[in-house]
């Protein structure tokens, strides 16, 4: 049995996404957030829980992201989760956010 990293999020962008160049502009890296909803129904009352992911493309994806996506943007993400350790003024601590493979832009209803 194989094991995959594969992430399927659909969720409206929160942030205007932001490019990062890095090692002199050899590497594009483009950063925002996506926010999911989930609901559930307790009691006759419904409630909304809010999640919210960071997420980064490189390359060709993170232009792409940063031509066509704004703060609002309904999208259908596909891509991996990534975990890098990050040595904080209060330690170190584990970050996690998803690379982007693909990205389709879904209507807002």
């Amino acid at each position: 049995m194989s094991a995959t990293n594969k992430v399927q999020l659909v969720g409206y962008v929160g942030t205007n996404p932001e490019m990062v160049e890095l090692k002199s502009g050899q590497y594009k890296k483009a950063i925002f957030s996506l926010a999911t909803h989930e609901y559930y129904k307790k009691d006759d009352e419904w409630f909304n829980i809010t999640t919210w992911h960071k997420l980064v493309g490189w390359g060709k994806t993170a232009s792409k992201i940063c031509n066509t996506l704004q703060k609002g943007t309904k999208v259908n993400i596909t891509g991996r989760v990534s975990n890098r350790r990050i040595d904080g003024k209060q330690g170190p601590f584990t970050l996690s956010e998803i690379t982007v493979n693909s990205i389709k832009i879904e209507p807002n209803k």
